[in-house]
């Protein structure tokens, strides 16, 4: 319990970091699809991942559309990692922008899931 209560945290707080200072998944939301795609390609790659890991058999699929229902737990964790994937991109994008660098999520993942921490 402790953990989930932690990991909530650290979602909530990457994503207010990228709410607060312009850099949000809205940035991406315009993107041409196969740009998306593309995106997505190099997300798991550097998460080493696949789709199904962010994205429910339904692509469409949200925390609303959970309510009063019984879902699956790996449908549950697809829709957690997809926030987690989305507020890391804004992270990202405001590391760019506050530090004039280049990171990427392999910056950090290094091709797996959990964050290598040296």
């Amino acid at each position: 319990m402790k953990k989930a209560g932690f990991v909530m945290l650290v979602i909530f707080t990457l994503t207010a970091i990228g709410y607060f200072l312009g850099a949000t998944h809205a940035e991406t939301k315009y993107l041409e699809k196969k740009e998306v795609n593309r995106t997505m390609v190099q997300w798991n790659k550097a998460l080493g991942v696949k789709c199904s890991s962010c994205h429910t058999k339904d692509r469409s699929e949200t925390y609303k559309n959970l309510a009063g229902r019984t879902v699956s737990e790996k449908e549950l964790k697809a829709l957690v990692y997809r926030r987690i994937a989305r507020a890391m991109e804004g992270y990202t994008l405001y590391l760019n922008k506050k530090e004039n660098k280049n990171y990427t999520c392999k910056t950090c993942h290094k091709g797996k899931k959990e964050v290598e921490i040296e």
